[in-house]
């Protein structure tokens, strides 16, 4: 199977790797779309998410919907074929916070495509790749395995907004204008009648396009350049042969003024290239 791994800044490559097996109480999933979040990015373009360094191949990939491939024995949340949606989040079941039935806090949280643990928490960009069935939410309907990918920011947004109270009629500031702000803005409109307004700023995908850009403007004057010298070369050669240098002047003088000619077009290109 193919996984797509980051082994450092910028450095991203697409591998091949063993099926993973199933113990028992855990799913063989394929995926079936996948949404890059803000720390996937970090990752890509630093090396890092905040402190948390890649120090060995990561997975990425926490915003993922799959299609059951393989059950283990003893799981009966789902079956081969559903369309399920992942929770990236593996609680340990045993903490204090985990008994207490608030799990999302758990303080031995292992998180998926996560460089916070060493070894790293692999994640689920690639072909298969194994959940307890805890983790599988199936889910029927027509709904696409597109739109089942946004279940994680989803529930972000959800929590967000039921956290924040009663909103009826109120304008709420919402920082961040990626898939979680839009979709709490979402929600906020549609559930709460509140009115919301988002507010980002250039992330790491708008780096990548000013930088994809600046290699495209950076390529055009790169050929505009070739192309200005190359006529200035034309032309010095076409003065230097030109039949006319022949008869007035001789064979000798000629090929001193085409010499003398080619090195005013070296200098020429040289201080064309120093004011730049």
């Amino acid at each position: 199977m193919l996984a797509c791994k980051i082994h450092a800044k910028e450095d991203l490559r697409i591998e091949q790797e063993e099926t993973p097996d199933i113990q028992p109480g855990e799913v063989l999933l394929k995926l079936g779309a996948g949404g890059i979040c803000g720390s996937d990015l970090h990752y890509y373009f630093e090396g890092r998410n905040g402190s948390f360094v890649v120090r060995e191949p990561l997975i990425p990939g926490h915003e993922a919907s799959a299609v059951v491939a393989r059950v283990g024995a003893g799981v009966t949340r789902v079956k081969v074929g559903d369309k399920v949606a992942v929770s990236p989040s593996h609680a340990c079941g045993r903490c204090d916070y985990c008994r207490d039935g608030r799990e999302q806090l758990c303080r031995n949280m292992k998180f998926l495509g996560s460089a916070s643990l060493f070894p790293h928490i692999q994640g689920m960009f690639r072909e298969y790749f194994v959940m307890g069935e805890r983790q599988c939410y199936p889910v029927g309907g027509d709904i696409s395995l597109g739109e089942l990918a946004f279940a994680e920011p989803l529930a972000v947004g959800l929590h967000a907004v039921n956290r924040g109270g009663e909103l009826l009629g109120k304008s709420v500031l919402i920082t961040g204008a990626g898939t979680i702000g839009c979709v709490t803005v979402q929600r906020g409109a549609t559930r709460r009648r509140a009115h919301g307004h988002g507010v980002g700023h250039p992330g790491p995908s708008a780096r990548a396009s000013e930088a994809g850009r600046r290699r495209r403007r950076a390529a055009r004057a790169t050929r505009r350049r070739g192309a200005r010298e190359t006529a200035v070369r034309r032309r010095v050669r076409s003065v230097g042969q030109h039949p006319s240098a022949q008869d007035l002047h001789g064979g000798g003088q000629a090929r001193r003024r085409r010499r003398a000619g080619r090195h005013a077009a070296a200098r020429a290109v040289a201080v064309r290239r120093q004011r730049r």
